[in-house]
């Protein structure tokens, strides 16, 4: 289902369900910016996941515009249900795993809304 874009230097993009087409269409902007010469041939994906919740891009040689894309898709990834792609998901959590889900993913999967209290740490003073 993704594309098989030269610049990916990765076997494999490694995103939830419901994320994949998050992932699709940041491939594509990637690629209209290298048909606009705007990224050289120099410029890779060298990997696309999830991790706690978040989406975590890895580039080599990567201007700023690429940054700013992958900032964007990143606040998108924080209220997209990883299992089903609704764009009204919030982080939950169960045990140690933390997950951007909607409410009825969240309820088949046994995941619990996650407090703002959950994610404070204490910092010594």
């Amino acid at each position: 289902m993704y594309p098989n874009y030269t610049f990916v230097n990765v076997k494999r993009v490694k995103l939830p369900k419901g994320w994949v087409m998050l992932g699709v269409d940041l491939l594509h902007e990637f690629h209209d910016l290298k048909q606009k010469q705007i990224l050289d041939d120099s410029f890779l994906v060298c990997g696309m996941q999830e991790r706690f919740g978040k989406l975590d891009v890895q580039c080599c040689n990567a201007p700023l515009v690429v940054e700013r894309l992958i900032s964007e898709f990143s606040i998108q990834a924080e209220s997209t249900c990883q299992d089903c792609g609704y764009f009204l998901a919030v982080l939950h959590k169960r045990n140690n795993w933390v997950r951007v889900l909607c409410a009825d993913c969240a309820l088949k999967s046994n995941y619990r809304l996650m407090t703002s209290n959950s994610n404070l740490t204490h910092r010594p003073r």
